[in-house]
């Protein structure tokens, strides 16, 4: 530790706390989900967090559906989302049509469609097509393949 001071009444201490301790006597443990227990010395607040929480102080738990458990530390915000689940905080479910239900994360539009469904949105094929299938892009029959 060393000291400063303005004049050689005034001394203020400068310190270092240990690893996972902040505040003025370093007597503050740092909260439990900064990562490495690494916090701000002067106010607590995280470097980094744990995976799975985000936040100044990591106390909030990212969304459930974050694919690993992993979301921004600032706003909560999923990197990418688990299977079936598309949105910022992956909240949202992608329609039921998708292929192995998987869609565009940002938009929710499916990757690819279901047999009996074709384009972006997974549009029923036309109940007109004799082997009620389509072509999963144009939406076109497809004919039976002898």
């Amino acid at each position: 530790m060393g000291y400063y001071g303005p004049d050689q009444y005034t001394m203020i201490q400068l310190a270092k706390c240990e690893v996972g301790f902040y505040g003025d006597y370093c007597n503050q443990n740092c909260p439990s989900n900064c990562k490495d227990n690494v916090c701000d010395m002067a106010n607590g607040q995280c470097a980094e967090c744990e995976v799975g929480f985000y936040g100044d102080y990591c106390n909030q738990n990212c969304p459930s559906n974050c694919k690993n458990n992993v979301c921004d530390m600032a706003n909560g915000q999923c990197a990418e989302c688990d299977i079936g689940f598309f949105g910022n905080h992956c909240d949202q479910t992608c329609p039921g049509n998708c292929e192995n239900r998987t869609c565009n994360k940002d938009s929710g539009l499916c990757i690819d469609c279901n047999d009996g469904y074709y384009g972006p949105t997974c549009t029923p094929c036309a109940t007109t097509c004799s082997t009620n299938t389509c072509d999963k892009t144009t939406g076109n029959c497809l004919r039976k393949s002898i």
